[in-house]
């Protein structure tokens, strides 16, 4: 898939400020986020793209389905 997890916990000040400004474009005030939230990303250090979402709370094989599905529309 060439995908690259990286856990970015809030408690973690370093890593939360470093990724910060993609949680926020996509809730400003984090209403409606889900515990936890997958975001895909395109170019996250650099001007980065939203290309999908995935809240958390599902097995594991809804949750690659999920995501397969995400990446065959994206094209990544």
């Amino acid at each position: 898939m060439n995908l690259e997890f990286i856990d970015v916990p809030m408690q973690d000040t370093n890593q939360y400020r470093k990724y910060r400004r993609i949680l926020i474009s996509k809730y400003p005030n984090k209403e409606g986020m889900g515990w936890p939230t997958y975001l895909i990303v395109e170019e996250p250090l650099a001007d980065f793209k939203i290309i999908g979402e995935i809240k958390g709370g599902m097995s594991k094989g809804e949750f690659r389905e999920n995501l397969n599905d995400i990446i065959n529309t994206s094209n990544l």
